[in-house]
């Protein structure tokens, strides 16, 4: 693992000196900016040597993010509570500075501009801690363009009340301008994190990071039968897939296994290609290019013995539909509907001591326990007949007519009447589902 720290001129030496005794100098480098235009440069020409970026602050790090939406995993150096009460303790004692009139500090101006009042009533009401984190959630809603523009406000502050003297001091969190206030001799202290600040924001990081890697290496497996199942289709598929997995970037691994196409791809090709488990871009892309239906069922895993396990069960779940609509069954064997239609059907393996109660009392299966129990929630006080539950279910009439049958068997739908539509064919059952 590699990771890019990313600091001003004034605190390089100091994080180098930090690493070091942390023993995070050959995982973490360090890279010097001098602008905010050219912190979003160094970002561009350096992300790709690195798994991660360590930002000295909060500006640098919104910034680019601003610049560069899909940034790699990111954390900022977060400076604690502890720093500013050693600084402020420092020149209230050094200065004899009780009520901080003779000091500027200007991580105060986003919330009491000019003055530091509010800032020593609540450390005389002992509520400093109170300030600081809505100071910090204050700075956070701050847009990065606005950060930007207000670091020649501040320099200029800073300089101008020194030379009118009317303070002693100042306190400072923007480290990219204290060399010019050193420079034009103005008395500023700048309220640096520490050892513990940066141990933290690293190891968080890293933690970001991991987590993203096992997410893009854990495997997952897809499974593709057309209709009709013939050996001609399935090579229209491969020859498809290869297009697909260029145009989105994702890595795939085929494999003909005479009655379906398998894929061998990961958790992030996914996520990505079903919306983040929403629908599934592929089952439409085959068959527009494919002019035939096909069935997909996607399989997650910590292994790749779970996934390929999983992305059949999927498949076969996929076949038994009317649609032949796509399923995905993911690492904790939960069954998701990709549909596609902003309703997401799911159901889970973990079932509730409710769904086990009603299945031991009727004999029907916890699956099909779910299936009602979401067909309630659906429906609620609306009359429906079992072509609409099929719809809402996306299984087969035949099977929504099944599990009609067994909701009014054990009271959770009752038959209100029939409907002829048209002097043909014969009448629909009306239904409505009975709420305890």
């Amino acid at each position: 693992m590699k990771i890019a720290l990313l600091s001003t001129s004034y605190l390089e030496s100091f994080y180098k000196k930090e690493l070091k005794e942390l023993d995070l100098a050959d995982i973490i480098d360090v890279y010097v900016y001098y602008t905010y235009e050219h912190v979003v440069d160094l970002y561009r020409q350096i992300s790709e040597q690195y798994d991660g970026i360590l930002a000295g602050g909060t500006a640098p790090m919104r910034i680019i993010q601003k610049a560069y939406p899909k940034h790699k995993p990111m954390r900022n150096i977060e400076c604690g509570i502890s720093n500013f009460y050693r600084e402020i303790t420092r020149v209230i004692f050094e200065y004899q500075d009780f009520t901080l009139q003779y000091g500027y500090f200007d991580f105060c101006d986003v919330m009491c501009p000019d003055n530091a009042k509010s800032l020593i009533e609540k450390m005389r009401q002992g509520k400093f801690e109170d300030w600081f984190e809505k100071n910090q959630e204050f700075i956070n809603q701050v847009p990065p363009n606005e950060i930007w523009d207000s670091l020649e406000a501040k320099r200029n502050k800073h300089i101008e009340l020194w030379k009118r003297g009317t303070v002693k001091y100042t306190l400072s969190r923007r480290s990219l301008i204290v060399p010019d206030l050193l420079k034009a001799g103005v008395n500023c202290r700048f309220v640096n994190c520490n050892q513990d600040d940066i141990l933290k924001s690293s190891e968080l990081l890293m933690h970001d990071i991991t987590i993203q890697n096992l997410k893009k290496n854990r495997p997952a497996v897809i499974d593709i039968k057309p209709y009709p199942n013939t050996e001609e289709n399935r090579q229209k598929i491969q020859k498809c897939l290869m297009s697909y997995s260029k145009k989105y970037l994702c890595d795939f691994l085929q494999e003909d296994q005479d009655n379906f196409i398998q894929v061998f791809t990961n958790h992030h090709s996914v996520e990505k290609l079903t919306c983040d488990f929403q629908t599934c871009t592929l089952k439409t892309y085959l068959e527009e290019k494919c002019d035939f239906r096909v069935s997909i069922g996607y399989g997650l895993g910590e292994s790749l013995q779970d996934a390929v396990s999983n992305s059949l069960y999927a498949l076969k779940e996929s076949m038994n539909t009317v649609d032949y609509n796509s399923y995905l069954i993911n690492v904790k064997k939960n069954k998701i509907g990709l549909f596609g239609d902003g309703r997401l059907v799911a159901f889970s393996s973990d079932v509730s001591p409710q769904i086990l109660n009603l299945a031991e009392e009727t004999g029907l299966s916890t699956l099909t326990i779910q299936k009602i129990l979401k067909a309630k929630e659906i429906l609620g006080d609306t009359d429906f007949t079992s072509q609409d539950l099929a719809d809402i279910l996306h299984i087969t009439l035949r099977s929504a007519n099944r599990m009609l049958d067994n909701m009014v068997r054990y009271h959770m739908a009752a038959l209100l009447y029939h409907r002829q539509k048209g002097t043909k064919g014969r009448p629909q059952k009306v239904y409505r589902i009975i709420h305890e």
